[in-house]
This record gives structure tokens, C-alpha cells and sequence, in this order.
């Protein structure tokens, strides 16, 4: 009998794979800011993250698109400001 399912859960590593980014760039989201596109994940006593596997795909697959951060408004109002 084959079980046809989605974790619950994803280790960071998947996380990051499943969003196209690197695993560091959760962790730095994590720490600046508390989220990643407003993600939470759930801390391990270990110290390991599981990032909820819906709210993963919601984000990967576009349907949270205005969490997003506009990375390149960011980057163009710091080359304005680097600039001046």
C-alpha cells in the first residue's frame, strides 16, 4: 500500500530548495527579520527549523506573491542612497 502524501513539515534544506534559494538566505531572513515572506518556522529543542510545508508551497507556487519582498525596489533605493 503506497501512502500518496505531503509532509506536514520540511527541513530547511527542502525548504530552501522548494523556493529556489539558498539555505543560508532562510537563516539570514530568520534573523533579520523573524520570517521568511512571512513563513514562521518551528524551532526544534536541537536547534533545527521545520518550516510548515503548505505555507512553503503557497509561497512557491506564486499564491503569496504580495508577501514577497521586492528585492529589486530595495536594491534600487540603496543604489540611490550609496549615491547621494
Amino acid at each position: 500500500m503506497t501512502k500518496n502524501h505531503t509532509p506536514r513539515n520540511l527541513s530547511t534544506a527542502a525548504a530552501a530548495d522548494a523556493l529556489g534559494v539558498k539555505p543560508g538566505s532562510l537563516a539570514t531572513a530568520l534573523w533579520r527579520h523573524g520570517h521568511y515572506c512571512g513563513i514562521k518556522p518551528a524551532r526544534l529543542p536541537n536547534g533545527r527549523l521545520l518550516w510548515p510545508a503548505a505555507e512553503v508551497e503557497a509561497v512557491a507556487s506564486g499564491a503569496r506573491a504580495a508577501e514577497a519582498p521586492d528585492f529589486s525596489a530595495r536594491l534600487s533605493a540603496g543604489r540611490a542612497a550609496a549615491m547621494q
